[in-house]
């Protein structure tokens, strides 16, 4: 295999990894949204939650109450 086969793989390989995690941050995002701005806060902030909800939907659910108008600091509380 040449050199420019393997930079041909490593790039799809690469493509495929961040297609596969856009996927999964946009179904996500389409099961977080139809949450209501209290489970949402819940998630983000109630600290029992924490071993419940992983990190990656904490972080979505915390841009979701970013664009209904949330501050940093309302979403630190």
């Amino acid at each position: 295999m040449g050199f420019w086969d393997t930079v041909f793989d490593l790039g799809k390989k690469a493509l495929s990894e961040g297609t596969k995690q856009t996927k999964d941050v946009s179904n996500r995002l389409s099961k977080l949204k139809r949450k209501s701005d209290n489970d949402l806060l819940r998630m983000v902030t109630d600290k029992s939650w924490s071993s419940t909800v992983d990190s990656k939907d904490k972080a979505v659910a915390r841009q979701i109450l970013k664009s209904r108008g949330y501050t940093d600091e309302q979403l630190r509380k």
